[in-house]
């Protein structure tokens, strides 16, 4: 009897890259035709910028996070968000960007008031360890006129369809806030008026 047809899968002296008629890259990011996270410099984003099809205004005091996956564990270098249009007469010390674990502790975050004012892309340097799973971005702003963030899907609870409560990947935290808060209980997170922000980790090995 004829043995079973197999697609033999041979390890490249690469570590980390099997192929089975083409190359993937199992300890970091999938090769293929699209562009990935890699291609730009980053470990993860929440969604490709080419596809941040809308912009929207964020309301002032309102904490937004979103959700990027991480693969393996890794030492934060920056945060990577846009602007479309820049906000009007920033409230100062009240405007924050940061990084929460998934178990919604802010591993760190950065004050805005000087780069929200102006439309293009942002790199928000700061640190912090983080381990596999997944992360959120956190946003909070407060001006005379917020700014206006690139963002994907216009919808609010579509993009976290099947997903638990505690692992949205677009959400709102709190209202009324002036500061992105130390933590957060996932539990609580909503998708009602949340924004699908566009964000990217810049990361290094541990």
């Amino acid at each position: 009897m004829p043995s079973p047809s197999f697609i033999p899968v041979i390890k490249s002296a690469t570590a980390g890259n099997f192929t089975a008629g083409g190359t993937v890259s199992a300890g970091g990011q999938l090769l293929g035709a699209e562009f990935s996270p890699a291609d730009h410099g980053f470990e993860t984003w929440t969604h490709d910028p080419y596809s941040a099809a809308s912009s929207a205004s964020v309301v002032n005091g309102r904490v937004y996070v979103v959700k990027l996956p991480l693969r393996r564990t890794r030492a934060l270098t920056a945060l990577w968000w846009s602007i479309a249009t820049g906000a009007v007469t920033p409230v100062a010390g009240q405007s924050e960007v940061g990084v929460y674990d998934s178990a919604g502790i802010k591993l760190n975050s950065i004050n805005a008031d000087g780069v929200m004012t102006s439309a293009s892309p942002k790199r928000s340097v700061m640190s912090g360890s983080l381990r596999t799973s997944f992360v959120w971005a956190g946003f909070v702003f407060n001006a005379a006129t917020p700014p206006v963030l690139a963002r994907g899907s216009s919808f609010e609870a579509a993009p976290s369809m099947n997903l638990p409560t505690t692992a949205l990947r677009a959400a709102v935290v709190a209202d009324g806030a002036t500061a992105l808060p130390a933590s957060f209980s996932p539990a609580s997170l909503s998708t009602s008026n949340c924004l699908t922000l566009f964000a990217a980790l810049e990361t290094t090995a541990p």
